[in-house]
């Protein structure tokens, strides 16, 4: 299979063979000022799927090239780990931390999650949007959380994780 095209400046032409991909890529010289380089990303359609960036490519040295993870590769890679950006909860449940540092240190992640709506009464009494109402009556008209059979269970399962 043979294929062309062209984009502006940049003109990209591909032969395909059983086993190779040869590919001759040509920009205008006019139109190459600031450009750092290129990088080519090859979707994977077969039993792994996803995308990966190609490893046998000459790219200029600041251009970053990595492959792409699924979450399970993500937080088994080593730099993941060396970082201490995930990490196991009281609870038991993972909590990601912020992966930048401040000041030379990194923000760790919160012990432990609020449930959902767990400060809507406070926010709203803090400014004066309750109007007197009690949590039951804020519920009744669709303010704060809703119990739900998930978040019962969750509960649940939290309390007796804490015996």
């Amino acid at each position: 299979m043979r294929n062309y095209a062209k984009s502006g400046p940049l003109s990209v032409h591909a032969i395909a063979g059983a086993y190779v991909v040869m590919l001759g890529i040509d920009m205008e010289q006019a139109a190459t000022e600031g450009v750092l380089g290129f990088a080519i990303m090859r979707t994977e359609h077969g039993h792994r799927g996803g995308e990966m960036w190609l490893k046998s490519l000459r790219v200029f040295p600041d251009v970053p090239v990595e492959p792409v993870l699924s979450l399970s590769e993500a937080r088994a890679h080593p730099q993941v780990a060396a970082r201490g950006v995930v990490h196991r909860a009281a609870d038991g449940l993972p909590r990601l931390g912020f992966p930048a540092r401040f000041d030379d240190a990194r923000p760790r992640a919160a012990e432990l999650v609020p449930d959902l709506g767990a400060h809507t009464a406070s926010v709203l009494a803090e400014h004066d949007l309750d109007a007197g109402r009690s949590t039951r009556e804020l519920r009744e008209a669709g303010i704060g959380p809703r119990r739900s059979t998930s978040s019962r269970l969750r509960r649940l399962w939290l309390r007796l994780r804490r015996r």
